[in-house]
């Protein structure tokens, strides 16, 4: 298959339009919040399936010990999931 030169030029247009995108992207207070309370330590609290608050310091340790994925519980915590495995974030 060729590219012609259009197309490269296309291509080429694309991706610099990504990169000024994403060079002027800023995440959400509440998500620059939730990382900035990751860096000490603490994570806001969690409302369990149980219904008890939780409050985790290792989230690691937290999901191998709940059976959680460490991935999809850190989006929630983010604010970019609403709920995993019925950990919900407690606001």
């Amino acid at each position: 298959m060729r590219i012609t030169l259009s197309t490269q030029s296309t291509i080429r247009e694309q991706r610099d339009r990504y990169k000024k995108q994403r060079a002027n992207y800023r995440p959400e207070k509440s998500i620059a919040a939730a990382k900035a309370r990751a860096e000490l330590g603490e994570w806001p609290p969690l409302l369990a399936p149980s219904g008890n608050v939780v409050r985790i310091t290792n989230i690691s340790e937290f999901c191998r010990q709940h059976g959680l994925d460490p991935s999809h519980l850190v989006k929630v915590l983010h604010g970019k999931r609403r709920i995993h495995k019925g950990y919900t974030l407690l606001a």
